[in-house]
């Protein structure tokens, strides 16, 4: 099962403790418990296990007791516990985006070495002009202060093209991972100049 999956169904499952644990009846909330322990085995052992009342058993085994009000905060406990289980999951699961998000960059930057690497050749397109074009995007997609920050890393890049080209190639990564997030509009406008770029950097 995916991750994606995984989240999608823990939330599910939390939920449906949620609405067990409101109606503040003993033996559902430990009939609940001993649903998640059978759905979930192993993480139940390693995540979200609890100590509940128990009583000691006819063959000495300690046995909950099913109607002692201390099931429901301990439903509640495992509660938590899955909460953060799903905190553990989300976390992996952005990482997970945000490395192919990065792969994405790359392989862009790189078709893009490619396509441009003729085309500088004839066609020049200046900072001034994507500054013009970044300029008429619509307040709502991109503000003031993105627009400013954006501007301060294009005159950088323009500056270390030549007289650093690893750092240049890293601000270049930094405004395509900053608008692949934000802005397709902004993306799509400092392409065909932070192109031109990569392929001076990559001569």
């Amino acid at each position: 099962m995916s991750n994606k999956n995984k989240i999608e169904k823990l939330k599910q499952h939390i939920k449906e403790c949620e609405e067990v644990l409101e109606k503040e009846n003993p033996s559902e909330c430990w009939e609940q418990i001993d649903l998640m322990r059978e759905l979930y085995r192993k993480t139940y052992d390693e995540k979200f296990k609890i100590s509940y009342p128990t009583t000691l058993g006819e063959f000495g085994f300690r046995n909950p007791l099913k109607h002692d009000y201390g099931m429901i905060e301990s439903l509640k406990k495992m509660i938590e516990r899955m909460e953060i289980y799903l905190a553990e999951l989300e976390d992996e699961s952005e990482k997970i985006k945000e490395n192919k998000s990065s792969i994405n960059i790359e392989n862009k930057l790189d078709n893009s070495n490619t396509n441009t690497a003729n085309a500088t050749i004839s066609q020049n397109i200046t900072i001034e002009q994507t500054l013009e074009e970044l300029k008429k995007i619509p307040e709502d997609i991109l503000d003031e202060k993105q627009k400013d920050e954006i501007e301060n890393l294009l005159f950088t890049i323009e500056t270390l093209k030549e007289k650093d080209k690893p750092k240049a190639k890293e601000k270049i990564f930094s405004i395509l991972k900053y608008l692949s997030d934000k802005s397709i509009d902004g993306f799509i406008t400092l392409l065909p100049y932070l192109g031109q770029v990569a392929g001076v950097i990559g001569k």
